[in-house]
């Protein structure tokens, strides 16, 4: 389950599982989106193209990513 604490203390859970916060969040999330179909792509492959493509966009996204998987 992945879950957002707004600004104002909400708990949101996203309709499709898939958060992006940050500069590039909006980029990395419509980016995660697109990719969540492929099935060859499991969640860590699709967090690391979504950020590569978010950080290719946005000045403030880094490219050194780091995944941490729970």
């Amino acid at each position: 389950v992945s879950l957002i604490v707004s600004g104002t203390g909400d708990v949101v859970e996203p309709e499709d599982a898939i958060i992006g916060i940050g500069s590039g969040g909006a980029y990395a999330l419509a980016a995660a989106r697109a990719l969540k179909d492929i099935e060859a792509m499991d969640a860590e492959a699709i967090v690391r193209k979504a950020m590569g493509i978010a950080a290719g966009i946005c000045i403030y996204t880094n490219a050194n990513i780091t995944v941490e998987e729970l």
